[in-house]
Protein backbone atom coordinates (compact mmCIF):
# COMPACT_ATOMS: atom_id res chain seq x y z
CA UNK A 1 0.00 0.00 0.00
CA UNK A 2 2.44 2.50 1.03
CA UNK A 3 4.84 1.64 -2.31
CA UNK A 4 2.02 1.87 -4.34
CA UNK A 5 0.89 5.60 -3.07
CA UNK A 6 4.26 6.66 -3.01
CA UNK A 7 4.38 6.48 -6.71
CA UNK A 8 0.57 8.31 -7.08
CA UNK A 9 1.08 12.02 -8.41
CA UNK A 10 0.05 14.36 -5.54
CA UNK A 11 -3.23 16.01 -6.34
CA UNK A 12 -4.42 19.50 -4.66
CA UNK A 13 -5.98 18.63 -1.46
CA UNK A 14 -2.43 16.80 -0.81
CA UNK A 15 -0.41 19.19 -1.62
CA UNK A 16 -2.35 21.85 0.94
CA UNK A 17 -0.78 21.00 4.61
CA UNK A 18 2.58 21.00 2.59
CA UNK A 19 2.39 23.89 1.62
CA UNK A 20 1.85 25.50 5.31
CA UNK A 21 5.23 25.12 5.94
CA UNK A 22 6.31 27.03 2.60
CA UNK A 23 4.53 30.01 3.44
CA UNK A 24 3.15 32.71 5.95
CA UNK A 25 -0.84 31.34 7.72
CA UNK A 26 -2.82 34.31 5.73
CA UNK A 27 -5.32 33.52 8.39
CA UNK A 28 -2.67 34.48 11.16
CA UNK A 29 -1.48 37.53 9.58
CA UNK A 30 -5.42 38.83 9.19
CA UNK A 31 -6.14 38.37 12.71
CA UNK A 32 -2.98 39.47 14.06
CA UNK A 33 -3.49 43.02 12.05
CA UNK A 34 -6.80 43.42 13.22
CA UNK A 35 -6.40 43.34 16.69
CA UNK A 36 -3.66 45.49 16.00
CA UNK A 37 -5.65 47.85 14.30
CA UNK A 38 -8.14 47.68 17.06
CA UNK A 39 -5.26 48.71 19.64
CA UNK A 40 -4.87 51.68 18.03
CA UNK A 41 -8.24 52.69 18.75
CA UNK A 42 -7.66 52.26 22.37
CA UNK A 43 -4.22 54.12 22.37
CA UNK A 44 -5.86 56.81 20.40
CA UNK A 45 -9.29 56.64 23.20
CA UNK A 46 -6.43 57.45 25.64
CA UNK A 47 -4.53 60.10 24.63
CA UNK A 48 -7.51 62.38 23.45
CA UNK A 49 -10.81 61.50 24.42
CA UNK A 50 -11.91 64.41 27.08
CA UNK A 51 -13.03 61.20 30.27
CA UNK A 52 -9.47 58.86 29.29
CA UNK A 53 -7.93 59.97 32.20
CA UNK A 54 -10.49 60.87 34.52
CA UNK A 55 -12.90 57.93 34.53
CA UNK A 56 -13.52 54.44 33.28
CA UNK A 57 -14.69 53.92 30.33
CA UNK A 58 -16.02 50.59 31.58
CA UNK A 59 -18.06 52.42 35.07
CA UNK A 60 -21.86 51.60 34.53
CA UNK A 61 -22.43 54.48 36.66
CA UNK A 62 -21.11 57.42 34.00
CA UNK A 63 -20.53 55.61 30.61
CA UNK A 64 -22.18 55.19 27.80
CA UNK A 65 -22.62 52.37 25.11
CA UNK A 66 -21.11 54.09 22.46
CA UNK A 67 -17.66 54.56 24.86
CA UNK A 68 -18.45 51.10 26.82
CA UNK A 69 -17.91 49.02 23.54
CA UNK A 70 -15.31 51.31 22.45
CA UNK A 71 -13.03 50.26 25.33
CA UNK A 72 -14.03 46.81 25.68
CA UNK A 73 -13.90 45.62 22.07
CA UNK A 74 -9.77 46.66 22.86
CA UNK A 75 -10.03 43.86 25.47
CA UNK A 76 -9.44 41.50 22.01
CA UNK A 77 -6.09 43.28 21.57
CA UNK A 78 -3.62 42.18 24.11
CA UNK A 79 -5.12 38.41 24.56
CA UNK A 80 -5.06 37.37 20.99
CA UNK A 81 -1.89 39.04 20.15
CA UNK A 82 -0.22 36.66 22.95
CA UNK A 83 -1.89 33.38 21.82
CA UNK A 84 -0.71 33.96 18.19
CA UNK A 85 2.86 34.78 19.40
CA UNK A 86 2.26 30.90 21.02
CA UNK A 87 0.86 29.71 17.93
CA UNK A 88 4.27 31.41 15.97
CA UNK A 89 6.47 30.10 18.28
CA UNK A 90 5.16 26.66 17.55
CA UNK A 91 5.28 27.04 13.88
CA UNK A 92 8.92 28.17 14.31
CA UNK A 93 9.28 24.91 16.01
CA UNK A 94 8.93 23.27 12.99
CA UNK A 95 11.56 25.07 10.34
CA UNK A 96 14.11 24.85 13.21
CA UNK A 97 15.98 22.93 15.64
CA UNK A 98 14.99 23.10 19.19
CA UNK A 99 18.60 24.67 19.92
CA UNK A 100 18.39 27.06 17.67
CA UNK A 101 14.15 28.03 18.14
CA UNK A 102 15.54 28.33 22.06
CA UNK A 103 18.55 30.94 21.14
CA UNK A 104 16.44 32.63 18.83
CA UNK A 105 13.76 33.36 21.76
CA UNK A 106 16.15 33.73 24.69
CA UNK A 107 17.65 36.86 22.29
CA UNK A 108 14.48 38.29 21.08
CA UNK A 109 13.02 38.15 24.64
CA UNK A 110 16.03 40.05 26.12
CA UNK A 111 15.94 42.22 22.86
CA UNK A 112 12.19 42.95 23.84
CA UNK A 113 12.97 43.98 27.46
CA UNK A 114 15.60 46.48 25.76
CA UNK A 115 13.23 47.79 23.47
CA UNK A 116 10.33 48.62 26.53
CA UNK A 117 12.65 50.24 28.23
CA UNK A 118 14.55 52.25 25.65
CA UNK A 119 12.10 52.83 23.25
CA UNK A 120 8.62 51.69 24.41
CA UNK A 121 8.78 53.44 27.77
CA UNK A 122 9.69 56.86 26.01
CA UNK A 123 6.64 56.94 23.11
CA UNK A 124 4.30 56.48 25.76
CA UNK A 125 6.10 59.22 28.68
CA UNK A 126 7.63 62.11 25.72
CA UNK A 127 9.40 62.41 28.90
CA UNK A 128 13.72 62.20 28.06
CA UNK A 129 14.24 61.64 32.00
CA UNK A 130 12.67 58.26 32.19
CA UNK A 131 10.90 59.15 35.71
CA UNK A 132 8.04 56.92 34.90
CA UNK A 133 8.91 53.51 33.49
CA UNK A 134 5.71 51.60 32.52
CA UNK A 135 6.71 48.08 32.11
CA UNK A 136 7.56 44.74 34.36
CA UNK A 137 11.36 44.57 35.54
CA UNK A 138 12.19 42.79 38.75
CA UNK A 139 13.02 44.84 41.77
CA UNK A 140 13.33 43.55 45.20
CA UNK A 141 10.51 44.53 47.21
CA UNK A 142 8.16 42.03 48.78
CA UNK A 143 4.73 42.82 47.26
CA UNK A 144 6.43 43.57 43.87
CA UNK A 145 6.70 40.13 43.43
CA UNK A 146 3.15 39.14 43.46
CA UNK A 147 1.88 41.59 41.12
CA UNK A 148 4.63 41.27 39.08
CA UNK A 149 3.85 36.82 39.14
CA UNK A 150 0.07 37.75 38.83
CA UNK A 151 -1.73 40.35 40.41
CA UNK A 152 -0.15 43.68 38.34
CA UNK A 153 -2.28 46.25 39.77
CA UNK A 154 -1.05 49.45 38.38
CA UNK A 155 1.07 49.74 41.07
CA UNK A 156 4.34 52.01 41.04
CA UNK A 157 7.24 50.72 42.19
CA UNK A 158 10.24 53.62 42.84
CA UNK A 159 13.77 52.36 42.28
CA UNK A 160 15.31 55.63 42.58
CA UNK A 161 14.36 59.08 43.71
CA UNK A 162 11.94 60.52 41.05
CA UNK A 163 11.73 57.32 38.98
CA UNK A 164 9.27 54.33 39.16
CA UNK A 165 7.82 51.13 37.07
CA UNK A 166 4.31 50.27 37.28
CA UNK A 167 3.33 46.67 36.49
CA UNK A 168 0.60 45.93 34.34
CA UNK A 169 0.86 42.78 32.53
CA UNK A 170 1.55 40.03 35.16
CA UNK A 171 3.89 37.09 33.89
CA UNK A 172 1.95 33.93 34.93
CA UNK A 173 -1.23 34.65 33.11
CA UNK A 174 0.11 35.84 30.00
CA UNK A 175 2.64 33.30 30.12
CA UNK A 176 -0.12 30.59 30.27
CA UNK A 177 -2.12 32.17 27.58
CA UNK A 178 1.34 31.74 24.97
CA UNK A 179 1.64 28.60 25.98
CA UNK A 180 -1.74 28.01 25.44
CA UNK A 181 -1.45 29.64 21.74
CA UNK A 182 1.71 26.97 21.11
CA UNK A 183 -0.36 24.23 22.20
CA UNK A 184 -3.01 25.38 19.28
CA UNK A 185 -0.03 26.34 16.59
CA UNK A 186 -0.34 22.20 16.22
CA UNK A 187 -3.78 22.60 14.36
CA UNK A 188 -2.04 24.84 11.62
CA UNK A 189 0.93 21.75 11.12
CA UNK A 190 1.24 19.79 8.02
CA UNK A 191 -0.80 16.81 9.36
CA UNK A 192 -3.78 18.80 9.60
CA UNK A 193 -5.77 19.46 6.59
CA UNK A 194 -8.12 23.19 6.70
CA UNK A 195 -11.14 21.47 7.17
CA UNK A 196 -10.23 19.53 10.12
CA UNK A 197 -8.54 22.57 11.29
CA UNK A 198 -11.66 24.70 10.52
CA UNK A 199 -14.00 22.06 12.71
CA UNK A 200 -11.76 22.28 15.91
CA UNK A 201 -11.45 25.89 15.58
CA UNK A 202 -15.23 26.10 15.56
CA UNK A 203 -15.45 23.73 18.03
CA UNK A 204 -13.08 25.16 20.35
CA UNK A 205 -14.24 28.81 19.98
CA UNK A 206 -17.88 28.01 20.49
CA UNK A 207 -17.01 25.66 23.81
CA UNK A 208 -15.37 28.62 25.29
CA UNK A 209 -17.70 31.18 24.94
CA UNK A 210 -20.12 28.57 26.30
CA UNK A 211 -17.99 28.01 29.07
CA UNK A 212 -18.07 31.98 29.72
CA UNK A 213 -21.88 32.43 29.91
CA UNK A 214 -22.12 29.38 31.91
CA UNK A 215 -19.42 30.14 34.69
CA UNK A 216 -20.36 34.16 34.58
CA UNK A 217 -24.05 33.59 34.81
CA UNK A 218 -23.51 31.70 38.14
CA UNK A 219 -21.37 34.87 39.57
CA UNK A 220 -19.38 32.82 41.45
CA UNK A 221 -16.20 31.94 39.47
CA UNK A 222 -13.76 33.11 36.76
CA UNK A 223 -13.96 37.18 37.46
CA UNK A 224 -13.32 38.99 40.80
CA UNK A 225 -16.07 41.40 39.70
CA UNK A 226 -19.42 40.23 40.37
CA UNK A 227 -22.54 41.55 37.62
CA UNK A 228 -25.28 43.04 39.01
CA UNK A 229 -28.63 44.19 38.23
CA UNK A 230 -28.93 47.50 36.60
CA UNK A 231 -31.13 50.41 35.35
CA UNK A 232 -32.11 48.80 32.51
CA UNK A 233 -31.83 45.23 30.90
CA UNK A 234 -28.95 46.57 28.14
CA UNK A 235 -26.97 48.07 30.98
CA UNK A 236 -27.31 44.57 32.84
CA UNK A 237 -25.95 42.80 29.26
CA UNK A 238 -23.20 45.28 30.14
CA UNK A 239 -22.09 44.30 33.62
CA UNK A 240 -22.25 40.50 32.43
CA UNK A 241 -19.81 41.75 29.98
CA UNK A 242 -17.56 43.48 31.87
CA UNK A 243 -15.05 41.40 32.91
CA UNK A 244 -11.05 41.84 34.54
CA UNK A 245 -8.13 42.65 32.42
CA UNK A 246 -5.90 43.63 34.79
CA UNK A 247 -4.73 41.26 35.93
CA UNK A 248 -6.89 38.85 33.39
CA UNK A 249 -9.52 36.85 34.85
CA UNK A 250 -10.11 33.16 33.49
CA UNK A 251 -13.76 34.42 31.92
CA UNK A 252 -11.45 37.14 30.09
CA UNK A 253 -9.33 34.64 28.66
CA UNK A 254 -12.56 32.72 27.06
CA UNK A 255 -14.56 35.59 25.61
CA UNK A 256 -11.52 36.88 23.76
CA UNK A 257 -9.68 33.48 22.68
CA UNK A 258 -13.24 32.18 22.16
CA UNK A 259 -14.33 34.30 19.20
CA UNK A 260 -10.99 34.85 17.70
CA UNK A 261 -11.11 31.22 16.87
CA UNK A 262 -14.18 31.86 15.17
CA UNK A 263 -12.77 34.05 12.89
CA UNK A 264 -9.22 31.94 12.62
CA UNK A 265 -11.92 29.39 11.33
CA UNK A 266 -14.25 31.41 8.98
CA UNK A 267 -11.38 33.60 7.64
CA UNK A 268 -8.73 30.96 6.25
CA UNK A 269 -10.27 31.09 3.06
CA UNK A 270 -11.36 34.51 2.52
CA UNK A 271 -9.17 36.63 0.18
CA UNK A 272 -10.05 40.29 -0.87
CA UNK A 273 -8.82 43.33 -0.48
CA UNK A 274 -9.69 43.94 3.15
CA UNK A 275 -7.95 41.00 4.20
CA UNK A 276 -5.09 41.95 2.19
CA UNK A 277 -5.64 45.50 4.26
CA UNK A 278 -5.31 43.66 7.57
CA UNK A 279 -2.67 41.45 6.50
CA UNK A 280 0.23 43.96 6.49
CA UNK A 281 -0.42 45.34 9.22
CA UNK A 282 -0.01 42.16 10.61
CA UNK A 283 3.37 40.82 8.84
CA UNK A 284 4.65 43.76 10.58
CA UNK A 285 3.07 43.83 14.36
CA UNK A 286 5.95 44.66 16.08
CA UNK A 287 7.27 47.44 13.57
CA UNK A 288 3.74 48.88 13.65
CA UNK A 289 3.00 48.74 17.71
CA UNK A 290 6.20 51.23 17.64
CA UNK A 291 5.50 53.64 15.20
CA UNK A 292 1.52 53.85 16.16
CA UNK A 293 2.71 54.79 19.83
CA UNK A 294 4.27 57.49 19.13
CA UNK A 295 2.26 58.55 16.33
CA UNK A 296 -0.76 58.64 18.54
CA UNK A 297 1.38 60.64 20.89
CA UNK A 298 2.87 63.00 19.13
CA UNK A 299 -0.65 64.38 17.62
CA UNK A 300 -1.76 64.74 21.07
CA UNK A 301 1.14 66.77 22.13
CA UNK A 302 -0.16 68.81 18.26
CA UNK A 303 -3.47 69.38 20.16
CA UNK A 304 -1.93 70.41 23.94
CA UNK A 305 -0.73 73.17 21.86
CA UNK A 306 -3.51 73.71 19.75
CA UNK A 307 -5.25 74.11 23.11
CA UNK A 308 -2.75 77.02 24.53
CA UNK A 309 -0.68 75.77 26.26
CA UNK A 310 3.38 75.97 26.32
CA UNK A 311 6.36 73.54 26.02
CA UNK A 312 7.10 74.54 29.72
CA UNK A 313 3.12 73.61 31.04
CA UNK A 314 4.41 70.14 29.20
CA UNK A 315 6.97 69.42 31.28
CA UNK A 316 4.75 70.46 34.76
CA UNK A 317 2.46 68.07 33.69
CA UNK A 318 4.77 65.32 34.04
CA UNK A 319 5.50 66.24 37.54
CA UNK A 320 2.46 65.00 38.90
CA UNK A 321 1.16 63.06 35.79
CA UNK A 322 3.27 60.59 33.70
CA UNK A 323 2.49 61.45 30.21
CA UNK A 324 3.89 64.53 29.00
CA UNK A 325 1.63 67.12 26.62
CA UNK A 326 -1.13 65.33 28.42
CA UNK A 327 -3.42 66.66 31.06
CA UNK A 328 -5.93 64.63 32.45
CA UNK A 329 -9.78 66.02 31.87
CA UNK A 330 -8.81 67.48 28.67
CA UNK A 331 -9.53 66.30 25.43
CA UNK A 332 -12.21 65.57 22.89
CA UNK A 333 -15.12 63.59 22.18
CA UNK A 334 -15.55 60.37 20.89
CA UNK A 335 -15.83 61.65 17.02
CA UNK A 336 -12.61 63.14 17.26
CA UNK A 337 -11.28 60.47 18.76
CA UNK A 338 -12.62 58.11 16.06
CA UNK A 339 -11.21 60.53 13.30
CA UNK A 340 -7.80 60.48 15.05
CA UNK A 341 -7.82 56.58 14.58
CA UNK A 342 -8.47 56.24 11.11
CA UNK A 343 -5.99 58.95 10.19
CA UNK A 344 -3.63 57.01 12.35
CA UNK A 345 -3.95 54.33 10.64
CA UNK A 346 -3.73 55.78 7.25
CA UNK A 347 -0.76 57.27 7.90
CA UNK A 348 1.36 54.20 8.93
CA UNK A 349 -0.38 51.87 6.05
CA UNK A 350 2.28 53.22 3.25
CA UNK A 351 5.10 52.79 5.86
CA UNK A 352 3.63 49.07 7.07
CA UNK A 353 3.91 48.17 3.82
CA UNK A 354 7.26 49.52 2.66
CA UNK A 355 8.41 47.46 5.32
CA UNK A 356 6.80 43.98 4.72
CA UNK A 357 7.83 44.70 1.23
CA UNK A 358 11.33 45.05 2.83
CA UNK A 359 11.01 42.04 4.94
CA UNK A 360 9.77 39.61 2.11
CA UNK A 361 12.65 40.88 -0.74
CA UNK A 362 15.28 41.14 1.96
CA UNK A 363 14.94 37.37 3.73
CA UNK A 364 18.74 36.78 4.31
CA UNK A 365 18.89 40.10 7.26
CA UNK A 366 18.77 38.19 10.22
CA UNK A 367 17.92 41.13 11.87
CA UNK A 368 14.58 41.21 10.85
CA UNK A 369 13.25 38.95 12.34
CA UNK A 370 14.02 40.73 15.67
CA UNK A 371 11.82 43.56 14.18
Amino acid sequence: MLASTAHQPLTQNMLQPLNILQKRIESIDILRGLVMIIMALDHVRDYFHIAANVDNPLNLATTTPELYFTRWITHFCAPVFVFLSGTSIYLQSLRKTKKALAAFLIKRGLWLILVEVVIIALAWTFNPSYNFIPLQVIWAIPSFWWDLLHSARFTSYFFAKDHAVIIAYPFLPWTGLMMLGFCAGKFFAPQFYPEQRKKILILSGIGLIVLFVIIRFTNDYGDPADWAAQKNSFYTFLSFLNINKYPPSLLYMCITIGPALLFLAMIEKTKNGFTNFLSIYGRVAFFYYILHIYLVHLLSAIGFFIRGHSLEEASKTGNVFPFYFLTPGEGYNLAVVYGVWLMVIIILYPLCKWYDQYKTNHKEKWWLSYL
